[in-house]
């Protein structure tokens, strides 16, 4: 690992022994800083990783990226207070109104 700066949240059990060779800096984010700036931004990363592997064709590499995603949004999830019963029938509730997206519909224009 080289050395530098990321400014990046972590996952909880990331082997900091792995990096104690370059002398990890790092600090405990206020709830208000990991709710409104840290999880908005892992998100984008994450996703744009799920893109980059959905382009690759690597199904191991979805996987991989799609729990990512599932964790970054768990935790939105969590630190938004929204329980995942209350999550599961809002997707059920809008998808009883529009749908989902397997019919594969794409709009190219209206009006």
């Amino acid at each position: 690992m080289r050395d530098g700066i990321l400014r990046k949240i972590m996952k909880n059990r990331t082997p900091l022994e792995r990096l104690r060779r370059v002398k990890p800096m790092y600090r405990i984010l206020s709830p208000e800083e990991f709710r409104d700036e840290a999880l908005p931004t892992k998100l984008t990363e994450e996703v744009k990783e799920l893109r980059e592997a959905i382009a690759s064709h690597d199904r191991a590499k979805i996987l991989e990226e799609l729990a990512d995603v599932q964790d970054v949004t768990d935790a939105i999830r969590i630190t938004q207070c929204i329980s995942t019963t209350e999550l599961m029938g809002e997707q059920a509730r809008k998808g009883s109104l529009n749908g989902g997206f397997l019919k594969r519909i794409f709009l190219i224009s209206f009006g």
